[in-house]
């Protein structure tokens, strides 16, 4: 999942959203240099937003194909499947935590997918995160047992494989979640000195700052 996850009112914005992401990824320069691979089939389960002519013009026009979901079989789709439970998973706790209501659920959404964007790993082929070559190589286990192994580029497999976030598999930087704060918990702002009125006392003895 993306970062800018986008969250819209109407059904009919959902085109307009892929149009866009799909520009960003093919756009997108891979951290080998390379240039990113062409989007070439999109999958769906048959939503009516994805249902319009307007969608089936402009697949054909890009050269994508648009596949769909046998009906009432989300078993075809799992990996949105399963990466939607674990989002609205993660928000919910979030919201529940936070002790705020569900009119805040598209924020606790983006921050769902902030943070796993950022903590989950997965397997990518080394050349697309090429500084990170030489780090836990995933091989099939050998003779001695070993289930990874660190590899010098030089001698490595024709597609070695890495465990990385999917951040650096997107940006080819390896995240840190050193800023990252408790959702909805208190915070504190800073309260300029000319903003200090001295109503409770004298002003160098007021708080510098408020919470909120």
């Amino acid at each position: 999942l993306h970062d800018a996850l986008p969250i819209f009112k109407l059904k009919g914005e959902a085109l307009g959203e892929l149009k866009k992401l799909v520009r960003v990824i093919e756009r997108l320069k891979l951290p080998d240099g390379s240039a990113a691979r062409m989007v070439r089939e999109i999958h769906s389960d048959g939503g009516g937003e994805f249902g319009s002519n307007a969608m089936k013009d402009w697949c054909d026009k890009s050269g994508i194909t648009h596949t769909v979901t046998t009906p009432h079989t989300p078993q075809h789709n799992g990996r949105v499947e399963r990466a939607n439970r674990t989002i609205f998973e993660k928000a919910r706790a979030m919201l529940i935590q936070g002790k705020v209501g569900p009119e805040f659920w598209a924020l606790a959404v983006h921050a769902a997918t902030y943070i796993s964007n950022r903590t989950r790993l997965v397997e990518v082929e080394a050349n697309m995160v090429p500084h990170r070559l030489k780090k836990q190589v995933s091989n099939p286990p050998s003779d001695a047992g070993s289930s990874s192994a660190s590899v010098d580029s030089s001698s490595a497999s024709p597609s070695p494989r890495v465990l990385v976030t999917p951040e650096e598999a997107w940006s080819g930087v390896q995240p840190s979640l050193k800023h990252v704060r408790t959702m909805f918990s208190d915070c504190w702002t800073h309260v300029h000195k000319a903003n200090r009125t001295g109503q409770a006392g004298p002003a160098k003895l007021e708080p510098r700052g408020s919470t909120g």
